[in-house]
């Protein structure tokens, strides 16, 4: 520390420190502030005092004096006093002029170092300090421990000094510095700072137009600094939060009112309602007045505690601010800073001295005679509205000022052991080393930014912001607007806000937030589609919105990409869930099961009639000729044609499926060997009558025709059952047209093949046999009946059969459902019905006479086809009339 102090006292021989305010005290606090804004290299003077940055020390000044040493439960008996320091804006300067002033604060000699010293009483005091001689006056004179440094007010500044008293030991706090290498305890671990990091207001801004769903806007980014500040915060956002600007406006400091017409020219063009203004006061408050006289309404305006802390804003048009909504601090006004200001004696010696700076680098044929005190009075109450009005203008940054010098304060409160009435003598502490950084990280007090100020991990402040809503003013007449707190917002909870509270432009409630966005969001069933005619930056908010694809869903709002359904879902009408697809089976209701069991009723009502009648009838020769008991049997397995078809239109199970088949099987072989009995007992009676042929008379027996059935279905439906334990029987879907059916799936097709095989054999057996027996007695012709049986149900079999084979689902069971009533339909009319007929339209035809004669005909024309055996004719009608 020695060695860099040196060698900055060796370089200090041609620069000039700027001391422009002291006070001693029991204890010293400097302040480092550009009120300089230039620095002249060649002449080693500054030039160019700010009005603004005067405020920034007079607010230091203001702390000290109202706050600290008029508190009696602060630092009681212990007076603070101060040193303002010129930085020039010059990192040098500052360095230098710093040093200076720590050096002169301390009893230590340094040779070759001039000043040039300017105390707060307006006089000018050349000193030398050589060797161990010094030769200043006793206003400037100060051997008080400095306890903190207060500054500086940019980066690169900031991080000089604090790498200096840092190595001192010495805590610095800075009002206006941001950078975050700052934080770092490796290298600075004695830096604090007040001001909230830059990214502060970008967060804060980002909730607000993420809350209320506004990625369409238009952003003022006004004042220098600001602009270096915030704009790669600003340009990040449509890459990093989907946020897009329409446009942005930079309003400089050097700004003239055509520049703040063309902004708000623009901004009246834009499609964006939402604009984002970000600044000082001082440029902010004439872009209102532009947007005032040229109308600039229906807008929302997002604000920080850059502007919102002033009060001119309040005074502009309820139609144009109404409805502004934005962060200001939680903590004590600068309402009472204000009033200090104004109250200000600018004829007052100790005072004067900061103006005359500034009037004569105004106006340098300016000259001030401070002995005729009264003249020149005013004089400055001539120029003080026009130069000074910056000077009063409300500055966001003295809260930080005040905020810097007041933890200080309460940080040595705590490390001297002070009550609230009383503080240790401080002849008890060895001020040098005390070490105040370690009462820093645990101070806390009322502030101005918060009503409990503290210092993070990061030695930043925990700030926690207001959140107000600028609704119409209707009590006080100097105001347009007021500022009504409905929320707060911090880096740890977020943004909380009571939209009830909210009234926005045009005075809409709370819930009726305007809205700001390039393209609405796209909804559930639709995703974005980006037109490559939209700017790349505008890409993440400005889209179309198509709707998803069949069989594929968006359920989320701005769904880029529309999901697939699984195969066996699909989609729902609005694209938003993937749904079931439905099984769709017969219905009771549907047209194939109405047709269907309008068929069934006719054709039950026919069975029942026929069986009645058969019954009724069965001891006359039409019925016995043709075997009751076969009829009986026959009668039966048509019946069967009815449940094994409604079986088809029933929901396909493992149950129906199986039952269909094993139903389908008897019923189809049952109806088939029942008619090959009665077509081969006809042609064994008879050609067994012709020829005396005996050994086919056990054929005749009605009981052999019932084995014979019995034994046909058992081996046809054993086969069957067979094979469907080999190849079991599963239910499938089966998908067609948008929906699923269910289908009986059989593991192979042995068994319908064995099935129809088996079904054709019989059918062409009993045409053949039908065939041969054609030319029996007409009222014994059943074998012309049962020939054209065979060939229909040969017929059904076979346009039914591919049927079966080609088509699946619905149309498969409607087909199988009406051709299993068609196969008991074809016997019922062939064979019945012409009985039927005999019976009640030819009763003359089922007599016994009738039938010997037509019997006698039929014998005795076979005889004649045979003469060789006319002595049996007798014998042969004899016998036929008995079977």
């Amino acid at each position: 520390v020695l060695t860099f102090n040196i060698l900055i006292y060796n370089n200090l021989s041609n620069v000039r420190c700027q001391i422009t305010s002291i006070k001693a005290g029991a204890v010293q606090i400097h302040g480092l502030f550009a009120i300089s804004v230039s620095y002249y290299s060649s002449s080693g003077q500054c030039g160019r005092v700010s009005p603004r940055n005067l405020q920034l020390a007079q607010a230091m000044i203001y702390t000290i004096d109202e706050l600290i040493n008029k508190n009696p439960n602060l630092l009681p008996n212990v007076p603070v006093g101060w040193t303002i320091l010129d930085s020039c804006k010059s990192s040098e300067i500052a360095i230098s002029t710093l040093s200076s002033s720590l050096i002169l604060s301390h009893h230590k000699s340094y040779q070759h170092l001039q000043c040039k010293l300017e105390s707060r009483n307006g006089t000018l005091e050349s000193i030398a300090v050589d060797g161990n001689t010094q030769n200043m006056t006793h206003n400037v004179h100060n051997h008080s421990s400095t306890i903190g440094v207060i500054g500086g007010e940019n980066d690169r500044i900031t991080g000089v000094t604090a790498a200096y008293t840092g190595s001192l030991g010495l805590s610095q706090i800075s009002y206006f510095s941001f950078d975050s290498l700052l934080s770092s305890s490796r290298y600075f671990p004695y830096f604090y700072r007040t001001s909230p990091p830059e990214s502060i207001q970008a967060l804060a801004i980002l909730d607000i137009l993420t809350r209320f769903k506004w990625n369409w806007v238009s952003f003022v980014v006004a004042g220098d600094t600001t602009v270096n500040m915030i704009m790669k915060y600003i340009t990040n956002l449509p890459r990093d939060h989907s946020i897009c600007y329409s446009y942005m406006a930079k309003i400089q400091d050097d700004f003239t009112q055509a520049d703040l017409a063309q902004v708000v020219n623009k901004l009246k063009n834009q499609t964006s309602k939402i604009i984002v203004i970000i600044g000082t006061a001082t440029v902010i408050y004439p872009f209102f007045k532009m947007a005032e006289a040229l109308n600039l309404t229906g807008r929302t305006f997002i604000g920080t505690y850059t502007w919102l802390t002033a009060l001119p804003i309040y005074n502009i048009k309820a139609d144009i601010i109404e409805g502004t909504i934005g962060f200001t601090f939680n903590g004590r006004s600068l309402k009472n800073f204000r009033e200090y200001l104004r109250n200000l004696n600018l004829c007052d010696k100790e005072n004067i001295s900061w103006f005359i700076s500034v009037l004569k680098d105004s106006y340098p044929n300016f000259v001030y005679n401070i002995s005729s005190n009264s003249t020149n009075c005013k004089k400055l109450d001539q120029y003080k509205s026009q130069l000074l009005s910056r000077f009063y203008a409300s500055n966001y940054v003295s809260i930080f000022v005040i905020d810097a010098v007041l933890a200080l304060a309460h940080a040595f409160h705590n490390a001297i052991g002070c009550n609230t009435s009383v503080c240790q003598p401080l002849d008890k502490f060895n001020l040098n080393n005390l070490y105040l950084h370690n009462f820093l990280n645990k101070v806390q007090f009322s502030g101005i930014s918060s009503n409990s100020f503290q210092f993070g991990t990061d030695r930043g402040p925990n700030i926690t912001l207001d959140v107000i809503n600028l609704q119409r003013e209707t009590k006080l007449k100097n105001r347009t607007v007021k500022a009504v707190k409905v929320g707060y917002w911090n880096s740890n909870s977020g943004l909380v806000i009571d939209q009830t509270k909210i009234i926005w432009n045009g005075n809409q409630s709370g819930y009726n937030a305007p809205s700001s966005v390039c393209t609405p969001p796209c909804p559930p069933g639709f995703y974005k589609y980006i037109d490559k005619g939209v700017p790349y930056e505008h890409r993440s908010c400005c889209w179309k919105c198509q709707q998803c694809p069949k069989h594929s869903i968006s359920d989320i709002y701005n769904q880029y990409i529309c999901v697939s359904c699984s195969n066996d879902t699909r989609s729902n009408e609005n694209r938003t869930q993937c749904v079931d697809i439905p099984i769709i089976t017969i219905a009771w209701t549907d047209a194939i099961s109405i047709i269907f069991f309008a068929v069934a009723c006719v054709y039950l009502f026919i069975v029942i009639s026929t069986w009645t009648i058969m019954i009724r009838q069965r001891h006359t020769p039409i019925v016995k000729g043709s075997n009751f008991t076969l009829v009986n049997v026959l009668l039966f397995f048509i019946s069967l044609c009815l449940p094994t078809g409604s079986l088809y239109l029933r929901p396909p199970s493992k149950f129906t499926c199986s039952a269909r088949i094993i139903l389908g099987a008897i019923m189809d072989i049952g109806i088939l060997s029942t008619i090959l009995c009665k077509t081969n007992q006809i042609s064994v009676i008879f050609q067994n009558a012709i020829n005396q042929d005996s050994k086919t008379a056990p054929l005749r027996k009605t009981s052999v025709q019932m084995l014979f059935i019995i034994i046909i279905i058992l081996i046809n439906t054993g086969i069957v059952a067979c094979l469907m334990l080999i190849f079991p029987i599963t239910v499938e879907k089966f998908f067609v047209n948008e929906h699923f059916e269910a289908i009986c799936y059989e593991g192979s097709d042995y068994s319908a093949i064995f099935q129809i095989a088996c079904s054709g054999l019989l059918g062409l057996i009993c045409a053949y046999l039908a065939f041969q027996t054609r030319a029996l007695p007409d009222n014994f012709n059943e074998s012309r009946y049962i020939y054209l049986t065979s060939i229909l149900i040969m017929a059904i079999e076979i346009i039914g059969s591919p049927a079966s084979f080609l088509t699946v689902g619905i149309v498969h069971d409607s087909i199988g459902a009406l051709s299993r009533l068609a196969f008991g339909i074809a016997p019922l009319l062939c064979l019945f019905v012409p009985k039927i007929y005999i019976i009640y339209y030819r009763p003359e035809l089922n007599t016994k006479a009738g039938i010997m004669h037509s019997i006698t005909e039929y014998t005795f024309s076979s005889l004649n086809a045979k003469p060789n055996l006319g002595h049996k004719s007798t014998e042969s009608t004899a016998t036929v009339t008995n079977s």
